[in-house]
């Protein structure tokens, strides 16, 4: 029996754009995408919490549904490109293997992956600046919130720390074979950077010219229920889900929608951003550096 392989795969950064993409993508004749979006399958530390899977069998069954005519087969975990191993066990796995990146400033990237964090219910410390200030407590496992998942993800710093993960992602992989795109560049022209992935991917342009806003930035109106997700018996719900073939729960995701509205994110205090923007900056210029490109727009207040 064929057994269907992924051979592409969007490793990051979260809040880049990432969920818009594989969304975008997914729409295409001639590409499958895993459902879940980010399985995490390489990446040991998160995997557990995101779709557990017990052997690569069970991993490609993510993939059983492609057609014989999806000849690019991906999946988007955005963890990868932050994990301690990830990227070089999709290497193991597949040298051939065909990378994407999605990139934006580092000071967006952080308040934006905070707020995620805040509306999953990982995070219970709302203000940005605050919750920075406790990473290094954290990082010795103080101050880590009860329903928090995974303590890594509240390492603001480090998720953001994209020049380092770039540089070690292209020792892992030849240049060739990953494909960067810029946030920024890609809500300028979303055609344009479709189109671009689509050749890096090998599949035809299809024609499409709309594309609908995905992943806006949105909070709880009530905690309660995100609490209940991220308790044990959430974890053995989806394994359950998994063991019976189950992919969405549609109570579930009308309960998530009825608890949700978005709204526009506060602006950083230009004090802290001068902060963050020195932190930074050694990260903006490695990433200019390895990729031979200007990003001094990053570098204003």
């Amino acid at each position: 029996m064929n057994i269907n392989k992924p051979n592409f795969f969007i490793v990051g950064a979260p809040k880049c754009g990432t969920t818009a993409l594989a969304s975008y993508l997914k729409e295409h004749d001639n590409i499958f995408m895993s459902s879940p979006k980010e399985p995490h399958y390489f990446a040991d530390e998160f995997r557990e919490w995101f779709y557990p899977c017990n052997s690569i069998e069970d991993y490609f069954k993510l993939f059983d549904a492609a057609t014989q005519s999806q000849s690019a087969i991906g999946e988007a975990s955005v963890l990868y490109l932050y994990s301690k191993d990830a990227l070089q066990k999709i290497k193991d796995y597949d040298p051939k293997s065909k990378i994407v990146v999605m990139l934006r400033n580092p000071i967006d990237l952080s308040y934006s992956w905070h707020s995620q964090g805040v509306f999953n219910g990982d995070e219970t410390v709302k203000d940005f600046q605050t919750a920075w200030d406790l990473q290094y407590s954290r990082r010795e496992g103080k101050d880590i919130p009860d329903n928090c998942r995974i303590p890594e993800t509240l390492q603001y710093e480090e998720i953001a720390k994209i020049g380092s993960q770039v540089e070690k992602l292209l020792k892992i992989f030849p240049r060739e074979q990953v494909h960067f795109i810029f946030l920024d560049e890609f809500k300028k022209n979303t055609t344009k950077a479709y189109k671009e992935v689509l050749l890096f991917l090998g599949v035809d342009y299809n024609g499409k010219v709309t594309f609908e806003k995905v992943n806006a930035n949105k909070v709880r109106l009530d905690n309660s229920f995100s609490k209940i997700k991220k308790t044990k018996f959430a974890l053995l719900v989806r394994k359950f889900k998994k063991l019976l073939g189950i992919k969405q729960l549609p109570l579930v995701n009308k309960l998530e929608k009825l608890n949700t509205k978005t709204i526009n994110r506060e602006p950083i205090n230009i004090e802290f951003k001068e902060k963050l923007l020195s932190i930074f900056l050694p990260e903006i210029n490695k990433l200019e550096k390895i990729l031979g490109i200007n990003l001094s727009h990053w570098k204003k207040l």
